[in-house]
């Protein structure tokens, strides 16, 4: 007869897990240091100490003369600050660009120690740069809208300028306009293509722009608007603005002719020709209104104001609906005010781009802390023209915006656009917070205090030791950073901060 063998289960040691988490726990050791010392994985350990394995009676020897040697020593690392901090400014003087990834392993150090060694030499204006390191302080870089403005008037197409650069078409270009940063090796080669090159570009196209116009109706004699427009101006052949200048200067005139078409029957044709206006012809063109219209910065109905007409009677004139006679012609020449070439054509009353930012100036610094809004209705002009130049007044540093909170008529805490002059707004502007919360001071100084405490942590675990909304912690971490009172160092794809003393 057979029967089964009984089953084989290891006998007890005498050793509980329980006992061994008191013992372990009572001499300072860690799991990993028991681990190591006896020559096995965490993981057994760890199933030892819970009870879902017993100790082997053969281990129980080891276990008992590992715990008997109580808490290693602590391994004491040098401090290599210093060291770290001097082989990364020079390796980043002898290598500009160097990449930030690959610092610990070019200069033998721990993350946190390269860490903290960028952060200090950024904070100290010895090196700058992103994803690459380069010496020196970080060039300011222009703002879009001022950058929109130099490219234009340079002369540059986005496409060229891009190829000047060495980019792949327009795209890059066009992101740096509409606010993406400008990386700092490109800004050097950007602003001399800008500032120095552009001004003799944009006079020598001018100049090539001004012979193609002579040439092209010395060669056709007589151009109609319609054609002008759509094959010339309109694909960029011939700039408007020249072509203005020229029947300023009376090297191009207007003029009427007769032309058969299909019918039998002759059509007036208005265009223009080379040469000044034959004596007693005022022929005054719909485009040409057009143009003197936009330049002196009126519009229909405020032109329509000014000579006695409505708008609609203007848009008439413009679009060639209605022909224009010649005391109506005088009129409009007079309101206008043709002025030499070079000089702005400025209607009365019309404001310039710099008296209108001076005016912005003025109005902020009469009464400073005004909402956006309030600060618009305060200087005169275009709608569209004031805020913009409200915008020139932040993006040149002019002037300070920042998102205040305010009770508005319900009693609801809501937030709003302040402007302030340029070096910080006064104390006191924000108003008081509820009772039991910070104020947005005291929220910034707690958020500099914890990563005081504990240097190099990310944005996250320090949002979670601050108080209140998650909202206003996220925005507290941010501002110690743009007010200079921490400095932080992208790892991967998070933010870590230290200490500014750091």
């Amino acid at each position: 007869m057979l029967y089964a063998a009984p089953h084989d289960e290891p006998a007890p040691t005498g050793l509980d897990g329980s006992e061994l988490a008191e013992m372990r726990r009572a001499a300072g050791v860690s799991q990993s240091e028991l681990a190591r010392r006896i020559g096995v994985n965490r993981t057994l350990v760890v199933k030892w100490e819970g009870g879902r394995q017993p100790v082997p009676r053969s281990t129980v020897g080891r276990i008992l003369e590992a715990v008997a040697k109580g808490a290693s020593e602590p391994v004491v690392r040098p401090d290599r600050s210093a060291e770290v901090f001097s082989a990364l400014i020079e390796l980043v003087r002898a290598q500009p660009g160097t990449a930030v990834r690959s610092l610990p392993r070019r200069l033998g150090a721990r993350k946190q120690t390269v860490g903290a060694a960028v952060a200090r030499a950024r904070a100290e204006g010895l090196v700058h740069g992103t994803r690459g390191l380069f010496p020196g302080q970080e060039e300011p870089a222009p703002p879009p809208g001022k950058l929109r403005l130099l490219r234009r008037q340079a002369g540059w197409s986005q496409e060229e300028l891009g190829q000047a650069l060495g980019l792949r078409g327009a795209s890059t270009v066009a992101g740096w306009e509409n606010g993406r940063p400008v990386p700092p090796q490109r800004r050097e080669e950007l602003w001399r293509l800008l500032v120095e090159v552009g001004p003799q570009r944009a006079a020598e196209r001018r100049a090539e722009c001004r012979r193609a116009i002579l040439e092209t109706f010395a060669q056709e004699g007589f151009i109609p608007p319609d054609r002008l427009w759509r094959e010339k101006i309109g694909r960029g052949e011939f700039s408007e603005a020249v072509f203005w200048e020229l029947v300023d200067e009376g090297a191009l005139h207007a003029e009427e002719r007769l032309e058969p078409i299909v019918t039998g029957h002759d059509k007036t044709v208005r265009g223009f020709c080379l040469g000044p206006a034959p004596v007693g012809a005022p022929l005054f063109t719909g485009d040409e209104l057009r143009w003197l219209r936009l330049r002196a910065g009126l519009g229909q109905a405020k032109l329509g104001e000014l000579v006695g007409e409505s708008k609609t009677q203007i848009r008439h004139y413009e679009r060639g609906n209605q022909a224009i006679s010649a005391p109506r012609a005088q009129v409009f020449r007079e309101v206008l005010s043709p002025l030499p070439p070079g000089e702005p054509r400025q209607a009365p009353g019309f404001l310039s781009d710099e008296e209108l930012l001076s005016q912005a100036k003025a109005a902020m610094l009469a009464e400073s802390g005004l909402p956006a809004r309030q600060l618009v209705q305060r200087f005169n002009g275009e709608v569209r023209r004031r805020w913009a130049a409200i915008a020139l007044l932040v993006d040149c540093g002019w002037a300070e915006e920042r998102l205040e909170r305010y009770q508005d008529s319900t009693g609801r805490w809501q937030r709003r656009r302040v402007l302030y002059p340029a070096g910080g707004a006064p104390p006191g502007r924000t108003p008081p917070p509820a009772p039991g919360r910070l104020s947005d001071d005291e929220l910034v100084a707690l958020a500099v205090g914890v990563i005081a405490a504990t240097p190099g942590l990310n944005t996250g675990d320090v949002v979670k030791q601050l108080p209140g909304d998650m909202n206003r912690r996220w925005w507290a971490v941010r501002t110690a950073g743009e007010r200079r009172l921490v400095v932080s160092e992208r790892h991967v794809r998070s933010l870590l901060w230290y200490p500014l003393s750091t």
